[in-house]
């Protein structure tokens, strides 16, 4: 349970934007007839950067090792993430590619590329930020449970506004 003194300490703030981009995630799988499995890697990139919560106040605090150990989690579920969002990103293209020339082709699949690559960016560059405060103020596992439960609370609404605006 969340101690009462702390519980007015929360960054709502960081908060707030690690939600919103997680639901930015989630609404491109929830928009896009996505394999179920890339919903998987959506909660297991979650699951690893709230559990390594790789922010720098945060590894500060271990030896070399652990503090490599725990930057190479949060790589791993960034990446994870970047991943999940480009295969959402990939429904997303043109149902005609017949009638576009190559360049275009190879330019859509830059930009598609480049938007999942940002967003997996600002959503771990968010989650890391909200997980140094949280780890500043909570015991590890009240901070790896509250980043956890706000991302994946954001992955939910995306992909339950996606599915509200995807169905005819």
């Amino acid at each position: 349970m969340l101690d009462r003194a702390n519980a007015g300490l929360l960054p709502w703030p960081w908060m707030l934007i690690t939600l919103l981009l997680h639901a930015a995630a989630g609404l491109i799988l929830g928009a896009f007839p996505v394999p179920y499995w890339a919903w998987t890697l959506g909660l297991a990139s979650v699951l690893l950067q709230a559990i390594a919560l790789p922010g720098g106040r945060t590894l500060s605090k271990f030896r070399w090792f652990p503090a490599t150990a725990l930057s190479l989690l949060g790589i791993a579920g960034a990446a994870t993430l970047t991943v999940a969002i480009s295969i959402g990103l990939n429904f997303a293209g043109s149902a005609d590619l017949t009638n576009l020339s190559p360049s275009q082709v190879i330019f859509e699949v830059l930009k598609f590329s480049m938007l999942a690559l940002a967003l997996g960016v600002l959503c771990s560059a968010a989650a890391a930020e909200t997980g140094d405060f949280l780890s500043a103020r909570f015991k590890r596992i009240q901070a790896t449970l509250l980043l956890a439960a706000t991302c994946i609370l954001g992955l939910a609404l995306g992909g339950l506004f996606g599915l509200l605006i995807a169905s005819p």
